[in-house]
């Protein structure tokens, strides 16, 4: 019956809300292990949540698991290829992990999708200085 499918959408999309207001909750609280759990079931569930992956790169930089945290930024940019912020979070894991060429050409990225963001373009800048 078409209503009671359409209320069964309607739940998953509340489920999918409830379930990020959770997880964003125990990451502002400071409950990392409980919002890395919560994000990854968000993902695990819809493997195209940006917000959630997003996230989980800003948990693991922020604890300095870098690779990690390259996994879930790169996984953000090729589900939002437009997100700026993501290309700069792989900017600052890239610094982290060596990569400084590729940290340029991140950081370059964030600025050419979002102009705003004059900390991208410093870091582009700064790191291109010390290639050459």
């Amino acid at each position: 019956d078409v209503c009671s499918s359409d209320l069964v959408l309607q739940m998953d999309s509340l489920n999918d809300i409830a379930r990020y207001q959770i997880a964003k909750f125990h990451q502002d609280a400071g409950n990392l292990n409980e919002a890395v759990e919560a994000y990854e079931e968000i993902v695990r569930l819809s493997p195209q949540n940006d917000d959630a992956l997003y996230n989980l790169g800003t948990i693991f930089y922020g604890v300095d698991s870098l690779q990690t945290a390259m996994r879930y930024f790169d996984l953000t940019t090729k589900v939002s290829p437009a997100r700026a912020m993501a290309h700069y979070g792989k900017a600052l894991c890239a610094i982290g992990l060596g990569q400084n060429k590729d940290a340029a050409l991140y950081a370059q990225q964030a600025y050419n999708l979002d102009s705003e963001l004059d900390f991208a373009i410093e870091l582009a800048d700064s790191l291109r200085a010390t290639l050459n």
